[in-house]
């Protein structure tokens, strides 16, 4: 069990040596209760982490959590034996844009459930995984190149109208989240404004995981790559006009009941469910046979294409 340590027991290794964690701030909040008080996310951090003990120290991992969500997070339960990982649970609710181009060494973020704007990645070629989801971001500037990037989930946000070409060079992702499926949220009008063409992303071959729902992705299909793809969403979640309603096209030609909802067979696999877990093989592999069917029919249609005498 994760023993957190307070202020006063900073710099302070737990007697069973299981793992090394420093706590800056835990504040305890009754759960359920929103705290109504905000804090400028970077000067909370230059605060809590100065710069030289940045580059100074390995450190690989920032979790940045809501209060009510430290039980079910399992990254809580750490198993390093090193002193990279930092854990917080800030008092106040952080806004405002987080400037992370600093920690050249970091592995992992995990910052949930705060209204943080903006994200800095300019130096960070380090990481692996990124969960911001239940945000406000808008935009996110990533580095140039993180060949060990593997996981992406900026589920619930409030990105502006952007293509997916800055994800092209990530080409050993796995996981890609970019929906919103909170529809509290798109009445609100906050919602991830993600557009254009699955084609920015056909290089990423070992994708096994894309959830796009309610965005205005609305091309590309043909191109997504599906070898390795087991789960995709992409259901409008009831935001009206959203531009993933034309991926589901395919219906005409496969071969679907005349009552199936085509807006629960996008959006199946949301959330996960171990009862619904071939029905998202299955929605992937009616992606597949559409995909099939295109470029057979596009091959055929060159074929018999006769050229002009003119």
């Amino acid at each position: 069990m994760t023993h957190y340590l307070s202020n006063s027991e900073k710099e302070i290794k737990p007697k069973k040596k299981i793992f090394y964690l420093k706590l800056i701030k835990f504040v305890e909040v009754t759960k359920g209760i929103k705290n109504k008080y905000m804090t400028n996310v970077q000067t909370w951090l230059n605060k809590n982490i100065i710069n030289s003990e940045r580059t100074r120290t390995l450190i690989r991992e920032i979790h940045i959590l809501a209060n009510d969500d430290l039980e079910n997070n399992p990254d809580t339960q750490a198993t390093s034996s090193s002193s990279s990982q930092y854990f917080y649970l800030p008092a106040n609710e952080l806004v405002g844009k987080l400037d992370l181009s600093t920690f050249p060494k970091l592995e992992k973020l995990v910052i949930e459930k705060q209204s943080i704007t903006s994200l800095v990645l300019t130096n960070c070629c380090r990481l692996k995984k990124i969960d911001a989801s239940y945000n406000l971001l808008e935009n996110v500037v990533w580095p140039n190149q993180a060949r060990r990037l593997q996981n992406i989930c900026l589920t619930n946000n409030n990105f502006s109208a952007q293509d997916l070409s800055c994800f092209a060079n990530f080409t050993n992702l796995k996981t890609l989240f970019l929906g919103t499926e909170n529809q509290e949220r798109i009445r609100q009008n906050i919602y991830n404004r993600w557009n254009g063409s699955l084609t920015r992303i056909s290089n990423l071959d070992r994708l096994q995981e894309l959830d796009i729902n309610a965005t205005d992705i609305n091309d590309g299909l043909i191109d997504l790559p599906t070898d390795e793809l087991f789960h995709f969403t992409f259901g409008n979640c009831g935001r009206i006009g959203a531009g993933v309603d034309e991926f589901k096209r395919i219906s005409e030609v496969l071969e679907f009941e005349e009552d199936e909802d085509m807006e629960a067979w996008a959006y199946s696999g949301t959330f996960f469910n171990y009862d619904d877990v071939d029905g998202g093989f299955n929605k992937v592999e009616d992606v597949r046979k559409w995909q099939h069917w295109q470029r057979q029919n596009s091959e055929y249609e060159a074929q018999v294409e006769v050229p002009s005498n003119d």
